[in-house]
């Protein structure tokens, strides 16, 4: 006889099993491929999986609840087994995904939703295992029939909640845009759409108030999130790790060619703006410099923070330290290299060794954008 705490446990592990069904499986960003931790700018649960890739985990969920609710062994091995070969699927529509990217460095990668399915599911498996073994089967062929029927009436019912899913889509506007707005991508400040659509393809393109056409982008599959650079003006050239100083206007258009509709949003931006606030001024003894026959003490390290208060992407690319009037030179040790809109970070300027032991102006500068000046006294 199977234990109540085996039982108890397998429940457990089916519900954990439905539950990671609806949390992030992938997510589609910037940056190098990060299994299961990486944020991502879009996120897709094992649902957006569920066509041709998880379609057998959805399976295993339902046979698994038949199982449960009928206590049946063999069928617990059988939904454990479809849900582990949903999980492969995934992974293997997340190998097809990374392959799939933009210029400007779109990869798709897992998330920590699809290792709890794929840890969740395994165990399921193993516990169901457990459970068959624990006591001896008699060989009747009702538990294969019993088992087959119920396949079948999962994969009819999978395949009706598959369906309804697909009309409640159409129930709705087809394309509907959340916002947009200016942010970094991969060193490229650049126009951030992020939209719902259920019917493609869509066309955007990004183009100035003249309507000289920018960039463009053709979208053939699901996405809800693009990026579209924008470009130095009058010189037709992508702005890479640059501050967009000053007021500018931009026009986006979006070509619905299903429906043949366009629609234009203008937009409008304030430019690049930015707070700097001195945190610390760290002073050590330099082995290098001697003053009265010891080391003499000097400013080893600045503390900034900075926070970005414009509504487009701040680069650190041209920020300069001055002491006294003159340019200093010096690597920033830790810190980001840029900011999006409302974001802060705390930067860490590490100078050449500047003697400690006399008053000094120190001036941070990002040009065009923000300065401050700080009085060090020894």
């Amino acid at each position: 006889m199977v234990s109540w705490k085996i039982r108890i446990l397998h429940i457990t592990l089916w519900f954990l099993c439905f539950l990671s069904y609806f949390m992030p499986w992938a997510g589609v960003g910037s940056g190098i491929f990060m299994p299961w931790i990486n944020a991502g700018s879009e996120v897709f649960t094992g649902w957006d999986f569920v066509f041709p890739f998880s379609i057998t985990y959805l399976i295993g969920l339902l046979l698994g609840l038949f199982a449960v609710v009928k206590q049946s062994k063999f069928l617990n091995i059988v939904s454990g087994v479809l849900m582990i070969l949903g999980v492969v699927g995934a992974i293997i529509g997340i190998a097809q995904g990374a392959f799939v990217s933009d210029p400007y460095c779109d990869k798709m990668f897992g998330k920590w939703g699809l290792a709890l399915a794929s840890i969740a599911s395994t165990i399921y498996t193993l516990t169901g295992i457990a459970m068959i073994t624990s006591e001896k089967m008699p060989p009747e062929r009702k538990h294969l029939k019993s088992a087959l029927i119920y396949l079948i009436f999962a994969v009819v019912l999978a395949g009706a909640v598959v369906l309804l899913m697909d009309m409640e889509t159409k129930w709705g506007p087809s394309f509907a845009l959340r916002s947009i707005s200016i942010a970094d991508r991969c060193g490229f400040p650049s126009v951030m759409i992020s939209f719902d659509a259920k019917e493609y393809p869509i066309y955007f393109r990004l183009l100035t108030p003249d309507g000289a056409e920018i960039f463009h982008y053709h979208v053939a599959s699901p996405r809800k999130v693009i990026y579209m650079p924008i470009e130095e003006q009058n010189k037709h050239r992508l702005l890479y790790r640059t501050n967009i100083v000053g007021p500018r206007k931009y026009l986006v258009e979006i070509n619905l060619i299903y429906s043949g509709e366009i629609l234009s949003r203008e937009i409008e931006i304030k430019g690049a703006r930015a707070d700097i606030r001195v945190l610390n001024v760290r002073v050590e003894r330099s082995p290098h410099l001697i003053c009265n026959s010891i080391s003499c003490p000097v400013i080893s390290e600045v503390d900034v923070e900075v926070k970005n208060e414009g509504d487009v992407p701040l680069y650190f690319e041209t920020l300069k330290l001055l002491l006294d009037g003159k340019e200093v030179p010096f690597y920033i040790t830790k810190g980001r290299a840029s900011l999006n809109p409302g974001e802060s970070e705390i930067l860490y300027l590490k100078p050449i060794e500047i003697p400690a032991n006399e008053a000094h102006v120190i001036e941070i500068l990002i040009p065009e954008v923000t300065s401050i000046s700080y009085k060090f006294e020894p």
